[in-house]
């Protein structure tokens, strides 16, 4: 499959070169540890705050603040009316 055309010549390249060497220099200075670490850390804090969002019931909130400072609700995709 081709890349997309607007791209210009020798992006691609240029991307996977710099991959490249990226890759070698976190194995030269032994940052791979490091940053595979930093990576499980940072999934984990998303899915706790997706978990903490769907215990609390703010995954299906839709409410949209009016210029007067209200909020106008609606009803989630679930069809339950949304809590403020």
């Amino acid at each position: 499959m081709r890349r997309a055309s607007r791209c210009p010549e020798g992006y691609w390249s240029e991307v996977a070169n710099t991959r490249a060497q990226i890759t070698r220099l976190l194995a030269e200075h032994g940052l791979g540890p490091k940053i595979v670490r930093l990576f499980k850390e940072r999934w984990r804090a998303e899915r706790r705050y997706e978990d903490l969002t769907g215990e609390l019931g703010l995954d299906h909130f839709e409410g949209r603040s009016l210029p007067d400072g209200t909020i106008a609700r609606r009803r989630s995709s679930r069809g339950a009316r949304v809590r403020t």
